[in-house]
């Protein structure tokens, strides 16, 4: 049977932070039974049921809308990892269940720098170790913190049940799509009007209800307006101007802030193809919406 180490338990900004080295690990553990250990939080991008873990940082289950759904498991130490490693990740018994074997659940990957990530299935262990009442425990070693010592971080089970009800409650009310199908939109006007297709209103539509629901996630929406060669080059580049303003203001009348919508209007300049028959004019009338993230900075 393991030994068990014994804890010392100290009041942090009202939650109780556990340590321990008597086992050879400094364990981390919300012990505060008297303030809520786990949240949720609920919008039509995703759901997220998190739990903070006093002295070490926050542990986050996430599930994001879209036709092809996974659970995501981040872990994020409020002193980051120092260095690429491997993750030990269990299932523990908890105190009251002396006797119960634990299961090891094999290695995760962490990164310098970087919050450790499970997905899939990996996650879904973690989760249902909870669902069953027992911790799940993550060990690792980081010398720059805790020398010749093991890091332990066990996520509390307790008042995990109720919390769980209202995270697949969420997961009821997620949007069919996500970011993938509305980062880059190619939308069109009625000819060389300022009348957006109805195809078009509804695609963008679809943008701006989900990025309302994820602001987090994205730092700006690019639109880029593009136009066939008839006409004169002035007139283009004015019509241009003028259709991205009618999509921006699209945009901004479904709630997403004006500092972060960026136009740009080329007016006849970069043809996609030749003009010379109506189909190809066509395809040249086009209006380019672009999603940025802090990803794309990689």
């Amino acid at each position: 049977m393991k030994t068990r180490p014994d804890y010392a338990g100290f009041l942090c900004g009202g939650l109780l932070w556990v340590l321990t080295g008597t086992a050879g690990a400094v364990t981390f553990v919300n012990g505060d039974t008297a303030n809520p250990v786990w949240s949720v939080e609920n919008t039509p991008a995703k759901c997220v049921l998190s739990q903070k873990v006093p002295g070490w940082g926050k542990a986050e289950f996430i599930m994001r809308s879209g036709k092809d759904r996974f659970l995501e498991l981040t872990l994020d130490p409020v002193k980051p990892f120092s260095r690429k490693n491997l993750m030990t990740f269990r299932e523990e018994a908890p105190e009251w269940r002396p006797g119960v074997r634990d299961k090891d659940y094999g290695m995760v990957k962490i990164y310098r720098d970087f919050p450790g990530y499970l997905r899939g299935e990996q996650a879904w262990y973690a989760l249902s170790s909870l669902e069953k009442g027992f911790h799940a425990s993550f060990v690792y070693r980081d010398d720059q913190y805790y020398r010749n010592e093991d890091i332990r971080v066990l996520l509390s089970p307790y008042e995990f049940g109720k919390h769980y009800l209202d995270f697949q409650e969420c997961q009821l009310g997620l949007l069919d799509y996500g970011l993938r199908d509305v980062r880059r939109i190619t939308a069109h006007f009625d000819g060389k009007t300022q009348k957006l297709t109805p195809h078009s209103r509804e695609q963008l539509n679809r943008l701006r209800e989900y990025l309302k629901s994820d602001p987090d996630i994205w730092k700006s929406v690019v639109i880029s307006v593009f136009t066939d060669s008839t006409g004169t080059d002035a007139d283009n580049q004015k019509l241009t101007e003028a259709q991205a303003g009618v999509v921006a203001g699209f945009l901004k009348e479904g709630g997403l802030p004006e500092e972060k919508i960026i136009t740009r209007s080329f007016g006849e300049t970069h043809q996609g193809v030749l003009n010379e028959i109506e189909p190809d004019r066509k395809a040249n009338r086009r209006v380019i919406v672009e999603v940025r993230t802090d990803f794309d900075e990689f």
